[in-house]
């Protein structure tokens, strides 16, 4: 008995609606551009259709039509964890397709691999695979005190963990104590990796620490880091949702601060 099919329509980065509300459709759109495999979930194999990309408004709406659309970050704790991975690797796949229509070695077409999860170009038949970048969050803590930072980009009121893209040459723990001195002027000691998670905005892989405060007075950058400031356990401001690694790293250090 086959695996029953179900698709996820993506288009401009929106995951459309179906007409029950749902992001999963019973069946794949004839004016999709390409078709992609995500992954078994639920007893269902889970597929990708993704319209062709554009900016204008018009464009849009001939993909979308009158349907409604959700981004996945309204999805960002809304969903079971597994659930969530499925439509994370989905719009990780999105994007990769969509920024590598044409290749980067010779400027040609590119279209899917005939039997890998990879782009090929039609003149050179260089392949390209779906990337991710590997990034590191860390919470600095000082005992019962956690630094807590609002990112200068953020649209939200959320103070959260520092986190910083790991660079060409670097190991994660040298991100960590760099990112830090940039940002906020620290110096930390002592970390403790404590997990990891596929961040899908738009493909990172966010590896989570605990670090000890080792010196420095507070000092923001003013470009990444608009304010931080240290916080008791007991009187924490507004943190990022249940879902984000960044909540995870808040949330159990306090824990552990409040059964010492």
């Amino acid at each position: 008995m086959s695996t029953p099919k179900v698709w996820l329509h993506l288009c401009n980065g929106q995951i459309i609606l179906a007409q029950n509300g749902s992001y999963l459709h019973s069946q794949q759109p004839l004016n999709a551009a390409v078709f992609l495999p995500v992954g078994l979930a639920r007893g269902q194999d889970w597929w990708l259709a993704i319209a062709a990309d554009t900016s204008s408004n018009e464009r849009n709406n001939e993909c979308t039509g009158t349907a409604a659309t959700v981004s996945l970050r309204q999805l960002l704790g809304e969903t079971d964890e597994a659930t969530f991975a499925l439509l994370s690797r989905a719009s990780q796949l999105a994007h990769w397709w969509q920024q590598h229509q044409f290749c980067g070695r010779c400027g040609a077409k590119q279209q899917r691999h005939h039997k890998e999860l990879a782009l090929e170009c039609m003149r050179c038949q260089h392949l390209v695979y779906p990337r991710i970048s590997p990034c590191m969050i860390v919470l600095v803590t000082r005992g019962r005190q956690i630094l807590l930072a609002k990112h200068a980009r953020s649209r939200s009121n959320w103070y959260s963990c520092l986190a910083g893209f790991v660079e060409v040459g670097e190991s994660v723990e040298h991100t960590v104590m760099r990112e830090v001195q940039e940002e906020v002027g620290l110096q930390v000691s002592q970390l403790e990796y404590q997990a990891s998670q596929n961040w899908p905005f738009p493909s990172q892989l966010m590896l989570g620490f605990w670090a000890q405060y080792a010196g420095g007075d507070i000092c923001v950058d003013g470009v990444e880091i608009e304010d931080a400031a240290w916080f008791d356990c007991d009187d924490l401001p507004q943190i990022p949702p249940s879902g984000s690694i960044a909540h995870t790293l808040i949330t159990q250090y306090c824990a552990t601060q409040k059964n010492d």
